[in-house]
């Protein structure tokens, strides 16, 4: 009876201190977190994802570290894994957004946030996500748009040798001159760039 005891113990002992451990990943990661010190934090955070307990959790904080330490691309996976599994908060929906943006993913980050707000509650995050749906569709509209500008190429005045940035000289536009030659350029305003159609 002491044998089967003594592996009952142990064997309790084991899977006590694997849970123990996994939720220490977890603590470690929070308070890494909270400290400002993100790189860490994300140590422990995947090392808890990895583990399979607490997974949601875990990669909401991944994710939120990542955005935190300016790393916003890197955090769309993470969050897009988060609000999959049910995150709590609708903040994530935002950052989500955002995430989506920093990928250049402009149109879909306008259709996450115009579903969201169906179902939102929270008054803060409504505005927040209004105000960038309203910016998000501004863009959408710029880009669909042709240029209003035309550069034209000055290969005229345009070589290898010849220091070619303007400057302004008595009011008008100027190339310097190279080491060889001793005589300014001189271009009468408006410059050659045409704008408008």
């Amino acid at each position: 009876m002491n044998k089967f005891s003594l592996s009952l113990f142990l064997a309790l002992s084991i899977s006590l201190s694997g849970c123990f451990l996994q939720d220490l990943a977890l603590k470690k990661g929070y308070k890494k977190h909270d400290a400002g010190e993100y790189e860490l934090a994300l140590k422990q955070f995947k090392k808890q994802a990895a583990s399979g307990k607490a997974v949601p959790e875990a990669n909401y904080m991944i994710a939120e570290s990542y955005r935190l330490s300016n790393r916003l691309k890197e955090a769309l996976p993470y969050y897009e894994e988060a609000l999959r599994a049910g995150a709590p908060e609708e903040m994530a929906n935002y950052y989500y957004a955002k995430a989506l943006v920093a990928n250049e993913r402009y149109k879909e980050a306008k259709d996450h946030l115009d579903y969201f707000l169906q179902g939102a509650s929270n008054v803060e995050v409504i505005d927040l996500c209004n105000n960038y749906v309203d910016n998000l569709e501004l863009l959408l509209a710029e880009e669909d748009k042709e240029p209003t500008y035309r550069v034209k190429n000055l290969e005229a005045i345009n070589s290898r040798v010849r220091n070619t940035h303007l400057c302004t000289r008595r009011g008008n536009y100027t190339l310097p001159p190279t080491a060889k030659e001793t005589t300014f350029i001189v271009l009468q305003a408006p410059l050659s760039l045409t704008f408008g159609k």
